[in-house]
């Protein structure tokens, strides 16, 4: 099988290329799909720098919720995503990606483990517990591994005014968002769930370059529509004995190992 290049900038041609080889789905959609997921600007210039500084591309990344791969493709050996939709589940394993077809709210029945990071992006947003989540993902990382969060925020209240405006919606208030976080909860919810803070990332979205710098510095500093942050497991993480194990719910036990 022909599969896309990895660990080298990510060619959009051979991406297409691949995926018609190997895809069971109509030209059309695979067309669209790399147009939409592959093609230029699919992924920011600062999501790339993210993936450079950190090293991604040469490390073991287990890519939570990857859809066609859109950012799996740039991790290193031995990576591997997790993915319910089965044409997205397809499309990815047809470009040569591991990816593993599953419920990522059910129990993981998966074994592998050891990853350097994981990645979830616009996930914690639509998730029914996101602190079960995180500690699955703390449980498959390596002691010293990380995790980059990205979701939806809740922005200055001028911010949402002039993004409605713009926009006509604030992307937090999602219809299918069960979750909204500000920097604030988004850093404690982790802290809560075995992990520490290194790196919390804002980018002013790019329909509200026009700004003014005092709108920009709301942006920086708690009022921008969206968050990414980095964030280290913490090994020795227990809970606080205040907190009665008699509150734990029975599918948590397996999870609950610290």
């Amino acid at each position: 099988m022909k599969t896309a290049q990895k660990h080298q900038p990510v060619s959009y041609d051979i991406i297409k290329e691949t995926a018609l080889l190997n895809s069971s789905l109509p030209r059309e959609e695979i067309e669209r799909i790399c147009k939409e997921s592959f093609g230029k600007n699919a992924i920011s210039k600062g999501l790339q720098l993210l993936i450079q500084k950190y090293g991604l591309d040469t490390k073991k990344i287990l890519d939570v919720g990857c859809a066609y791969g859109r950012h799996l493709i740039y991790f290193g050996e031995g990576s591997m995503g997790l993915e319910l939709k089965p044409n997205e589940v397809e499309f990815a394993r047809a470009i040569g990606l591991k990816v593993i077809q599953c419920n990522i709210e059910d129990k993981w029945e998966f074994t592998e483990a050891g990853f350097d990071a994981v990645w979830c992006f616009s996930i914690l947003d639509h998730v029914i517990s996101p602190h079960k989540l995180l500690m699955e993902c703390w449980g498959r990382l390596k002691d010293d591994g990380l995790i980059f969060i990205r979701v939806s925020a809740i922005p200055h209240p001028l911010v949402q005014r002039l993004f409605k405006l713009q926009q006509g919606y604030v992307p937090y208030q999602a219809t299918e968002h069960l979750y909204a976080y500000t920097r604030k909860s988004l850093e404690f919810l982790l802290e809560r769930a075995g992990y520490k803070v290194v790196e919390v990332v804002i980018s002013p979205p790019v329909q509200l370059r026009f700004l003014t710098p005092l709108i920009k510095l709301l942006l920086r500093y708690g009022g921008s529509v969206q968050l990414t942050v980095v964030a280290r497991k913490s090994p020795e993480f227990k809970y606080p004995e205040k907190r009665l194990k008699a509150f734990t719910p029975h599918w948590m036990l397996e999870l609950d190992k610290r």
